[in-house]
């Protein structure tokens, strides 16, 4: 079968998602982006070269979302819907699903389209390759591990070590199930536990937790590429991880603000103790304070709203995406440079966020990056914005070269950068396309001066 035809079963589910918009049936327009997203997925490993990509990552985590979003649409109307609706218009919900389900049909269309016009990477942008070799791929375990520790001393700031040992436990992780490195591979799941724990403990964000356990999943299955690795009973220590991060996932949201460290961590067994020995305690606090885990992997609560934002004020035609006219300008060079705060803008004109006396919003709610293109240009901004974003990702994909070699070091943590994209499905919005560039900037720099020396040394040694 030819790869570049499989985004074209959006053909086979197109039907379905729109019999359920016009008949106002929402877990019909889930199931068509189910149906599309299993079938790019299984085409992609045991009909292609059995090798995941980006976009397979991407479609693999929609189903997630397709999970929390009729977690939410089915909790209408039970006793359980106070657990999965914040801010849902239902209303709306049909309309904000059909857009969601387009968006990610267009992605991947960007992204396969590309791949076949381009075999190679065009423009001016190197190809990472970096090889390390064996010894010093032991020698980056050993400042990863110490890195961990330090982190977990409290001696460092947590947010800004934490993207780069992630980044170094995914590579490390891949590289030690391709080279069958066991030494390696279990000392990669002691940084595991060590990196969430870390997060646990003094991140805010409670995806930090998660974060770790999923990044090395990930990795372990790229390490070869078979679905048997993920069997494997060195994976249980990781599993169970995974398991109790998400089971203490709204635990850790209620303690969050209240403490740091360890004892942000004898808090959480507190709540613990708490649902074990008095339920309707629990009850109270979730019902008061805290968001379910498939509330919190689901966007139709968000897409609800762009839609009725949409209704009262009309389509903003590029309004709210003015910050890309100069996002990329230093701060140092324009000092009095606006902040960009999408997410603060969101919740404010919805009415779930106000302002301290100190200027400062006290929430933020992701549109996504298809809502901030509904929200501006409707269906047509969707179709072709994430065509454009899925062409864009196919491209530094293509740059990584991650599939080249596992000793890769750039490319291997520059594809957990795009997997870490493709796990959110771009659900937050459009201001992820600052960051990503920015961070592709960062890499091709490292890989320009890795080139340069390297000529260097050979017309020395010539």
């Amino acid at each position: 079968m030819n790869p570049y035809t499989k985004p074209y079963y959006f053909l086979y589910t197109l039907p379905i998602a729109l019999w359920g918009y016009v008949n106002e049936l929402p877990n019909a327009i889930i199931l068509a982006e189910v149906c599309f997203s299993l079938l790019c997925v299984y085409t992609d490993y045991y009909r292609g070269t059995r090798q995941i990509s980006f976009i397979s990552i991407y479609s693999a985590f929609t189903l997630v979302y397709c999970y929390g979003n009729y977690m939410v649409v089915n909790s209408i109307g039970t006793i359980n819907e106070m657990l999965y609706d914040y801010y849902l218009v239902k209303e709306n919900i049909e309309e904000g699903l059909l857009f969601t389900y387009v968006a990610n049909v267009f992605c991947v269309l960007g992204f396969y389209y590309y791949q076949k016009v381009f075999d190679k990477p065009a423009g001016p942008f190197y190809a990472m390759n970096i090889d390390l070799r064996h010894k010093w791929v032991r020698y980056l375990n050993s400042i990863m591990t110490v890195g961990n520790l330090l982190l977990l001393a409290g001696n460092f700031p947590y947010a800004l070590f934490f993207p780069f040992l992630i980044s170094v436990l995914f590579f490390l992780t891949r590289y030690a199930v391709a080279k069958d490195d066991k030494w390696l591979l279990s000392m990669c799941i002691v940084n595991t536990f060590i990196l969430s724990i870390n997060g646990l403990l003094f991140d805010y964000l409670r995806m930090s937790t998660i974060a770790p356990s999923i990044a090395f999943v990930i990795a372990a299955f790229m390490g070869r590429q078979q679905i048997t690795t993920l069997l494997k009973s060195v994976m249980i220590p990781v599993y169970a991880l995974l398991i109790a991060s998400v089971i203490v996932f709204s635990y850790i949201g209620q303690i969050r603000n209240k403490a740091s460290g360890f004892e942000k961590l004898n808090n959480v067994v507190s709540e613990l103790n708490k649902s074990v020995f008095n339920e309707e305690t629990l009850g109270v606090q979730e019902e008061e304070e805290e968001e379910s885990f498939e509330a919190r992997v689901s966007n139709v609560n968000q897409t609800s709203q762009v839609v009725k934002v949409v209704e009262e004020d009309g389509y903003y035609r590029g309004a709210t995406m003015a910050y890309l006219s100069y996002a990329f300008i230093p701060r140092f060079i324009w000092k009095d440079k606006p902040l960009i705060q999408q997410g603060v803008w969101f919740a404010l004109r919805i009415g779930k966020a106000y302002v301290h006396e100190g200027g400062v919003a006290n929430n933020s709610i992701n549109m996504t990056s298809a809502g901030e293109l509904y929200i501006n240009f409707g269906f047509f901004g969707v179709m072709i914005g994430m065509f454009f974003i899925g062409g864009i990702c196919a491209y530094m994909w293509q740059i990584s070269g991650f599939t080249e070699s596992v000793n890769n070091v750039l490319g291997g943590m520059f594809g957990l950068y795009l997997f870490y994209l493709a796990t959110s499905t771009f659900g937050i919005d459009l201001q992820f396309f600052v960051t990503m560039i920015s961070i592709f900037c960062l890499f091709q720099l490292a890989n320009y001066i890795y080139l340069y020396f390297l000529n260097s040394q050979r017309t020395t040694h010539a």
